[in-house]
């Protein structure tokens, strides 16, 4: 049992009991699977406050109908966050270590504490993150600022790195070392279709990597005007296509396989250009097509239609 405070001074009694926590405020009895909380941050004692402060974070679930993706019954999850406070900043730091051990040690994770050697921070997930700053409404630096406060919440090391244009992300892929590369448990795409197109090109262009025994993890967080990845994704889980459904689908880690198609593209010169996608062709049309539309971007989402 762990004991906190509400803003108000009244004592909360949070209980790990197997696969949930329960939090019992004097009012109200709250209990939160540990399948859908999120993580905890926690901030030292500021100089003229004697309190340390514990943000707790996690989803709540609400199935309704969806017009738009003609399925019967779809999952949207929305954030939510506690806040507690505790005299003894151990104290606080202690629960936030007991509840990732907690989400970490579950069956479809298994991830092992590590500890930052710059920060000294512990953390169980070492992710890369790009960020193209010019995708869909040019939010997705904005977007990374609040997920890496949840993504640190969760336990994982986040190495952000800003996408630039032309090949700068298809030469990341296929010149970082092999070494670096695999140390990743994840690469967070924070952009449309087009970055993890070109960072899954880069590496299929290298000739040190055995992909039977190499796994790359990709997720997409969706803040592009075209989102198919994560679009197919969310629908696997029968979810709304989201940036909380893809955060939370991303703390989850729950992997799937996927096949990527070969596409040949014979010029009129006939010069042949390989392109490897996560789509097959769509209405007769490849992704090439996709790629002379982007003069379109203006429209948002009506340029597809």
């Amino acid at each position: 049992n762990y004991v906190f405070e509400s803003e108000n001074k009244q004592k909360s009694t949070l209980t790990f009991e197997l696969q949930d926590l329960k939090i019992n405020s004097g009012v109200e009895n709250i209990v939160i699977p540990l399948s859908l909380i999120l993580g905890a941050n926690v901030y030292e004692p500021k100089v003229d406050y004697l309190r340390s402060k514990l943000e707790l974070h996690y989803f709540v679930e609400e199935t309704k109908k969806s017009k738009k993706q003609k399925l019967d019954m779809v999952v949207t999850r929305s954030l939510k966050s506690f806040v507690f406070f505790h005299k003894d900043f151990e104290s606080a730091k202690s629960f936030r270590l007991e509840l990732l051990r907690k989400i970490h040690s579950r069956p479809d994770h298994k991830f092992e504490q590590k500890t930052d050697p710059v920060t000294n921070k512990i953390y169980y997930k070492n992710l890369m993150v790009l960020v193209n700053p010019n995708s869909g409404s040019k939010s997705a630096e904005s977007v990374y600022e609040r997920l890496s406060l949840l993504l640190s919440a969760h336990g994982a090391r986040s190495e952000v790195m800003i996408t630039k244009p032309g090949t700068w992300t298809e030469d990341l892929a296929r010149t970082m070392e092999k070494d670096q590369l695999l140390s990743y448990d994840a690469v967070v795409v924070l952009s449309g279709d087009g970055t993890p197109h070109q960072f899954l090109n880069g590496v299929m262009k290298r000739d040190d990597i055995d992909f039977e025994n190499d796994g790359i993890t990709l997720h997409l967080v969706p803040v592009g005007s075209a989102c198919a990845l994560s679009e197919n994704v969310c629908k696997m889980s029968k979810s709304v296509c989201s940036v909380e459904n893809s955060l939370f689908l991303l703390c989850s880690f729950k992997r799937k396989k996927f096949h990527l198609k070969k596409h040949v593209l014979v010029n009129k010169e006939g010069e042949g250009n390989i392109i490897w996608g996560l789509m097959r062709a769509m209405y007769g049309f490849v992704s090439y097509v996709d790629i002379k539309s982007e003069f379109l971007r203006f429209m948002g989402q009506t340029r597809f239609d």
